[in-house]
């Protein structure tokens, strides 16, 4: 199970149509399968530990304060296991 509120951008609370940023909740045993966008997406942890994966690299568990960049087209993944996480 998979949620997210947008704060900043186009549906946000903020209304912008040059940046989104918003919350994302991740539920236990979830599969985010790898996917690529043509944003750049930064990611920062803010509870919960996640397996994050980007392009060919292993995946690495991923703590707060943890912050993670994804350039433009780049693939990246994410797993959680037994706790939910939180990311802005």
């Amino acid at each position: 199970q998979e949620t997210w509120c947008e704060l900043i951008g186009p549906a946000g609370l903020v209304v912008s149509q040059e940046i989104r940023i918003g919350l994302l909740i991740m539920g236990p045993g979830l599969i985010y399968p790898a996917h690529r966008h043509p944003a750049t997406e930064w990611c920062h942890v803010l509870s919960g530990t996640g397996q994050w994966g980007q392009c060919s690299q292993p995946t690495l568990p991923r703590t707060p304060p943890a912050a993670l960049f994804h350039w433009p087209d780049e693939p990246h993944a994410m797993t959680t296991h037994q706790e939910s996480v939180l990311a802005l």
